[in-house]
């Protein structure tokens, strides 16, 4: 074999040295391109509106799924305290409210004294593409109002916003609360907060939130101190004479910017006053997304325990009347549609001291005490131990003549003399309301007791905040026997909620349909209680389809427009 020749281990060394000189022009093309300033800022923002993107989830979730108060949002981590410390800092119950309260930092850990339970944060710290914090601003009309204020001459009491469909607007168009005197809260409602665009052309001013990222230091800032104010963060330029700031924060529909970056603003651009410093992104909160969230939230909690009721009682509970104020959302006892009967599904009256009516299908069971003496048999759905005799259904205790009895429909009697007591215990799902002074205590948790006449209701236990934010106002509800309904093209339907937002002033909506009795036809703006005590089904659903009367109801994915604001839940299947 012979050896390779000189010239060509020459050849090869050439072409070695091209592929390295190839590579080495690839390796400085890709240095260039990466370290492009335009490119490099590009791969930035879009990181940014990311983290943006995804701290606006997080905050709306903890708006909703908020234990006490779905809709609230935290107050912002300012730097009135000396730091940002990732905590909620309200202001104190003696303190005279400014609206830079409601500005800082995006909170992260949670919220401390003095802010309500629950004292919990986003538990994400999240940071723009140059390593900042993201900044924060709220709407006084979605924050606890921490401020005491005076509701008469002795009471001193602070306000929550009452959060419902009807907070959308400015000014409330049926503000339906300020009519019931049991609601103690301020429902003055405030402008929103707004969004420019770079020209100062109106984006939206609905705006509940406003989430920044500052990104770097520009001209003039300097965030080396221990808590920089927020305008070492956020920008401020004059454009044609007018001022456009998101570090200020001074009034109720205060206007925060999404401003042109300063990399893309030529010297010579006679629109702006230089040097022009401006790199804030942000993204924003309608209070009309925020809504829609909370009322699949509200939609929820109703759902639940309308499905508990019918696993108990075998069917849906029947609905209380359209127009039902204040603490009278009571079951008609007959109608399958209508609103959902929070306040009572069932009305149990003791007649005197002798009898008491109270269907099985909404307690668990009924206990009868008597006075003195035991009980030594006992027959059915009836157990005995001593003094008591409980029943959950049909039955009866009895000791010679002395006895207790119960039918099936709850009807029980006994004919003992003396001082006795009927207890009734109701399911985890409901809750109870003595009716009227009488024979009938106040109920102590699942249980009431009455020794004489008396009647009480038995409700559906929904949260709190779901009845002192009025959301049963804002819920059509309708079942059927059998599963009959349809909602767009799903047949099968046993029971269906339909969100009906605000009152619509502006026909037409459903201007053509068959009025469903005992509801009448209704041909101008929507009229509800307390405007009008008799409305109509037309006076809370917004399309012929969800009120033409033959259980065919719009889709739960059908959008809403200036006149249709229905929003459809099915509740079962």
């Amino acid at each position: 074999m012979q050896k390779p020749t000189k010239p060509l281990q020459k050849q090869k060394g050439a072409a070695l040295i091209l592929m390295a000189f190839i590579i080495g022009l690839a390796v400085i093309a890709y240095l260039l391109h990466a370290l492009d300033p335009q490119r490099l800022r590009l791969v930035q923002d879009k990181k940014t509106m990311q983290t943006l993107n995804e701290a606006k989830q997080a905050l709306v979730a903890w708006s909703v799924s908020n234990s006490l108060h779905p809709g609230q949002l935290p107050f912002p981590d300012r730097n009135l305290d000396g730091n940002y410390d990732g905590n909620s800092d309200c202001n104190s119950p003696v303190s005279t409210f400014v609206y830079s309260f409601l500005i800082g930092q995006l909170p992260i850990f949670g919220q401390t004294n003095p802010c309500i339970s629950p004292q919990v944060g986003l538990a994400e710290n999240f940071k723009d593409a140059q390593g900042n914090r993201l900044f924060y601003a709220v709407s006084r009309n979605l924050t606890h109002k921490y401020e005491n204020f005076y509701e008469d001459a002795t009471a001193v009491i602070s306000r929550e916003p009452v959060i419902n469909p009807d907070i959308t607007k400015y000014p409330l168009l049926n503000p339906n609360y300020n009519n019931y005197p049991d609601i103690k809260v301020d429902v003055k409602s405030y402008p929103w907060l707004r969004v420019v665009d770079a020209n100062g052309t109106l984006v939206s001013d609905k705006v509940a939130a406003v989430i920044f990222a500052p990104g770097n230091a520009l001209g003039g800032q300097n965030r080396t101190g221990v808590a920089p104010n927020i305008g070492q963060y956020l920008d401020t330029f004059v454009m044609s004479g007018t001022i456009f700031s998101n570090a200020i924060y001074t009034q109720p529909n205060q206007a925060f910017v999404i401003g042109q970056d300063g990399s893309t603003v030529k010297s010579d651009d006679t629109r702006f006053v230089h040097p022009y410093n401006f790199n804030d992104k942000l993204v924003y909160i309608t209070i009309d997304e925020l809504m829609d969230a909370v009322g699949r939230r509200a939609a929820y909690e109703a759902s639940s325990v309308l499905n508990q009721y019918k696993a108990k009682a075998g069917h849906y509970p029947y609905a209380a009347p359209l127009g039902a104020v204040l603490a009278n959302h009571v079951s008609s006892g007959v109608m399958q549609s209508g609103l959902v009967p929070v306040d009572g599904t069932d009305i149990c009256t003791c007649a005197s001291q002798l009898s008491c009516s109270c269907s099985f299908d909404a307690i668990t069971q009924v206990t009868f005490t008597r006075g003195s003496g035991t009980w030594t048999s006992r027959t059915e759905a009836c157990t005995r131990y001593s003094a008591n005799c409980n029943c959950v259904g049909k039955g009866s205790c009895s000791n010679g003549a002395e006895n207790f009895t119960c039918d099936s429909a709850g009807n029980c009697s006994h004919n003992l003399s003396g001082s006795n007591s009927f207890t009734y215990t109701v399911p985890g799902y409901a809750n109870l309301r003595k009716l009227v002074v009488s024979g009938c205590a106040s109920p102590v948790g699942k249980q009431i007791t009455c020794d004489d006449a008396g009647q009480f209701a038995i409700g559906l236990d929904v949260p709190s905040w779901f009845t002192s934010n009025l959301w049963q106002d804002y819920f059509y509800y309708e079942w059927s026997s059998t599963p009959s309904l349809q909602v767009g093209g799903k047949t099968g339907v046993n029971a269906i909620l339909i969100g009906v937002g605000q009152a619509i002033t502006s026909p037409p909506y459903a201007s053509k349909y068959i009025p469903v009795a005992p509801y009448v036809a209704s041909t101008g703006p929507q009229g509800r209680p307390p405007v009008n005590l008799s409305p109509s089904l037309s006076d809370y659903l917004d399309s012929v389809e969800n009120t033409n009367g033959d259980n065919i109801f719009g889709a739960t994915t059908q959008q809403k427009t200036s006149n249709y604001n229905d929003q459809t839940f099915i509740v079962s299947p």
